[in-house]
């Protein structure tokens, strides 16, 4: 059965019956099994209809409060395409009827390459999915045996895609892990996209159009069986409602899924790997080709106020960025294709220094609470263009506490502001340890205490080393929230984890650990009024209201991309107002309000 969510052609069909897996290989993958629908009907050969509202399989609702009944009328094959049809019509006791298909027992497979393209529908709503479930169950019920989703669409948010492993205890103590892939440039409707999943006796990797989004391992799961080593089936559904599908529209009814086929492979396609969201000007930013013969000649291109820094023609390059978002293509031929993968790169808002947490030269934000290894305040040890500082901090970590913490004592007016990414935490580092090495920023609120992990832990962050004795700026990057419940606005206590996890002993000298915040310029007083505009709905359709602290008149409204680009700005001198956004393409926007003393308030929109 599907999760019950917590917010979190036939020669072929014979050899599909065995594991897949290969070893990676510079080798064209063989097509091993698939359906193109080119047909007027169903192949039943393949497909197994699924009906009803799922109470006849114990599970009403589909285990998910799905809302249809599904009937074998709504699932048709027709001008090349699968299509998947959700209406609003009374059918078994349900007011709307949809399909879903599955190949169990007739194309069950372990291992390889899986992909499907698809075109989904925008109805609001809807919940489609392009998924594997276990054959035998040989672990027991869901979700002992494993669920793979190879793609999952929540039509109310039409530019994101979802790819999730489930596994673990029976509900409700089941587990998952979700990738998202967000697009910035538009959305995933009106066109076929390419879904797909390679897997592997210890990986799970999840792909759009050749892209890759996500990885999941085996040792991700721990402690519970990694237990997609078995035979599991596909199945193509259109939800209506439910879980995760949320409220319908009925208006927007009907709406349909089409599929073009579904690919099995014995191997591996080349795929593009690379940051999809990057600071403004962010430096280095690597690319790379993976799975690719060595050798092949690659041509790239990026946006264009973009620098290749090294690796044209190769698989991998290194990329300086500028301000402006724009596409990152590879092209190549790998022996059994010409090929361009390409994916849109989000270039974020500047971001100037706000103010100082630990800065050894002056006075900062934070206070010294406790380590496992020690602090001391001593000279710089190669002052350079990136850290010319008298002061540094020398903190030596502990080599016998495998979770070494540094503790600082801080106050923050609101930690949304780092979730978001309006503001992120900025250090200096020099350190001889190995590059690669991981360092966290931990922000705690007063329910954590030492061993109540993950009570209390608001967010975590990390940046990663990237040279060797040589000053480096780290721009630490939203890792994840391991307590979901904890309070923007209880922040007590910022800890900084060196190399967590390990019984390392290395220095490392750090300093100016700064929070930088949208805005061209943002000091310690504009920072502590980001939050006191109020601007609604958000997100917005045509209208967008705001209201501003009742002494302080708004001058100016400004309204700006992402990527900087003033979008309008308008005169106001008063305290409320309201602005006609409906000429604006879907997307998220910086709204800026300046008053009359020269404050600067600043809050992301949604469109």
């Amino acid at each position: 059965m599907k999760p019950l969510y917590a917010l979190t052609k036939g020669l072929l069909l014979a050899i599909s019956l065995f594991p897949l897996y290969v070893p990676l290989q510079a080798q064209c993958p063989t097509l091993l099994w698939s359906d193109e629908f080119s047909g007027n009907e169903l192949n039943t050969d393949n497909w197994n209809y699924q009906i009803g509202d799922g109470c006849a399989e114990g599970i009403c609702g589909w285990g998910n409060n799905e809302l249809q009944s599904y009937q074998q009328a709504n699932v048709v094959v027709n001008d090349g395409t699968l299509k998947i049809t959700a209406r609003l019509e009374d059918a078994g006791g349900k007011q709307y009827t949809s399909g879903r298909i599955n190949t169990k027992n007739k194309a069950d497979f372990t291992y390889g390459r899986y992909e499907s393209s698809i075109k989904l529908p925008g109805a609001r709503g809807l919940w489609p999915a392009f998924w594997m479930l276990s054959t035998n169950e040989p672990y027991g019920g869901w979700p002992r045996s494993g669920e793979i989703d190879i793609m999952e669409f929540v039509s109310s948010k039409p530019n994101e895609i979802l790819g999730s492993i489930h596994y673990g205890d029976p509900w409700p103590n089941n587990q998952f892990q979700t990738e998202y892939l967000i697009k910035e440039n538009g959305d995933f409707l009106d066109t076929f996209y390419n879904f797909a999943v390679e897997w592997e006796p210890s990986v799970i990797r999840f792909f759009v159009d050749d892209v890759l989004y996500g990885t999941k391992r085996s040792t991700d799961v721990s402690p519970f069986r990694w237990p997609f080593d078995h035979n599991m089936h596909f199945l193509h559904n259109v939800a209506v409602g439910g879980s995760l599908g949320g409220s319908v529209v009925a208006s927007d009814l009907p709406a349909t899924m089409e599929v073009d086929y579904v690919r099995v492979y014995d191997g591996v396609k080349p795929y593009l790997e690379g940051e999809w969201e990057v600071n403004n000007r962010e430096e280095g930013v690597p690319f790379t080709i993976q799975q690719l013969e060595p050798g092949t000649q690659v041509t790239w291109t990026i946006p264009e106020d973009a620098t290749i820094v090294n690796g044209q023609g190769t698989n991998q390059i290194r990329v300086n960025f500028g301000d402006q978002s724009g596409t990152v293509s590879a092209t190549f031929n790998n022996g059994c294709e010409e090929k361009t993968i390409s994916n849109y790169v989000s270039v974020g808002p500047p971001l100037a220094r706000s103010f100082s947490f630990e800065n050894f030269d002056t006075e900062g934000r934070a206070t010294f609470s406790f380590a496992n290894g020690t602090l001391t305040e001593v000279n710089n040890p190669a002052p350079d263009e990136v850290n010319g500082s008298t002061l540094v901090g020398q903190y030596a970590r502990n080599g016998a506490e495998r979770y070494d913490v540094l503790i600082y004592d801080v106050s923050v007016a609101n930690a949304g502001v780092y979730l978001t990414g309006d503001s992120k935490f900025y250090m200096d580092v020099y350190t001889s340890a190995p590059i690669g090495t991981e360092i966290l920023l931990q922000l705690e609120t007063s329910r954590s205490e030492p061993n109540n992990f993950p009570t209390g832990r608001h967010s975590r962050y990390v940046a990663t080393v990237t040279e060797n004795n040589q000053w480096q700026r780290l721009i630490f990057e939203l890792l994840d929230r391991p307590d979901q419940f904890s309070s923007n606005l209880d922040i007590q206590n910022m800890v900084l984890l060196f190399n967590s996890d390990s019984f390392t002993s290395d220095i490392y000298y750090f300093d100016n650990l700064d929070t930088y915040s949208v805005g061209a310029v943002v000091n310690t007083r504009q920072a502590n009024n980001i939050q006191r505009i109020r601007v609604f709905p958000n997100p917005s359709v045509d209208l967008l209201n705001f209201t501003a602290p009742k002494n302080s008149p708004i001058e100016f409204v400004e309204l700006y991309s992402l990527q900087g680009q003033q979008i309008l700005r308008r005169k106001i001198q008063q305290t409320q107002g309201q602005l006609d956004i409906s000429q604006l393409e879907k997307g998220i926007y910086l709204f800026k309000a300046i008053d009359e003393s020269g404050r600067v308030y600043t809050q992301k929109i949604i469109k």
